[in-house]
């Protein structure tokens, strides 16, 4: 009799263990987020592309897919969004598990299908969806701000890139009339080497000047298009509605023991 009763106690326990969201889990949740935003995200990668077609590039030097233009900040954005995004979700908030640290058990709804502690279950970041989507949205954010950042390495890869597309070789495109009348006279037009550098570094400058304001609105555009309305830190409000995905992402989570 007393064999069966630690059973029974021993499977009752088993039963309030709220497992956490691990390996599968976290990689397919991770995955399943970030696809929901390759939409907003890449339609504001080909606005962005399109205008600086529009407004750098000559239309002699035009690539046939305009988002040749951004390869870097596109590099920069599928090779990081994952390790960024996972990190942000799990091991900084959705992580451990749910038990009381008291008695070992998981409050009602642990797992699965609304657990109200902050902890790495399925449940909790069903209970907790207004935070995940906030964290979703400030990962991506800040990775496009610091991509668009002056002076940053995929920011500067992106003004090089462009800058190949204008098909500015001084030496090429230049005559009698783009060099100074001082020069006329010189047969071997010695110090054409130091006016084409000088012609390169304006150009150089009129692109980035062009292209600062483009890269820059990127994750201003990207709060316009999910409905951002200003720092919250529980994500209690009803914000980000346009980069919700609510339904089928609480679905696709609790797929998840």
């Amino acid at each position: 009799m007393l064999s069966v009763l630690r059973l029974l106690i021993t499977i009752t326990f088993a039963s309030n263990i709220a497992l956490a969201c691990e390996g599968e889990c976290v990689v397919n949740v991770t995955k399943y987020i970030l696809s929901n935003y390759s939409t907003p995200i890449y339609n504001i990668f080909r606005e962005i592309a399109e205008e600086i077609e529009n407004l750098v590039v000559p239309p002699s030097s035009r690539a046939a897919d305009r988002l040749d233009y951004i390869t870097p900040l596109l590099s920069s954005y599928e090779g990081n969004s994952y390790s960024r995004m996972e990190t942000a979700i799990f091991p900084s908030y959705f992580h451990g598990k749910c038990e009381d640290p008291t008695t070992g058990i998981a409050p009602s709804g642990c797992p699965n299908p609304s657990c109200s502690v902050v902890c790495g279950t399925p449940g909790s970041m069903v209970y907790h969806f207004p935070k995940l989507r906030r964290i979703a949205f400030d990962s991506v954010r800040a990775m496009l701000l610091e991509n668009t950042r002056e002076g940053s390495d995929t920011y500067n890869s992106v003004h090089k890139t462009v800058m190949r597309f204008t098909g500015t070789r001084a030496t090429s495109n230049m005559t009698t009339r783009s060099i100074p009348r001082i020069f006329w006279a010189r047969k071997d037009l010695d110090l054409l080497p130091e006016f084409e550098d000088m012609y390169l570094m304006k150009r150089a400058d009129d692109v980035g000047a062009k292209l600062k304001p483009i890269l820059e609105s990127i994750p201003d555009r990207l709060a316009t298009a999910c409905g951002y309305v200003g720092p919250d830190e529980d994500g209690s409000t009803d914000e980000l509605q346009e980069c919700s995905w609510k339904t089928g992402t609480v679905e696709y989570i609790l797929r998840f023991p």
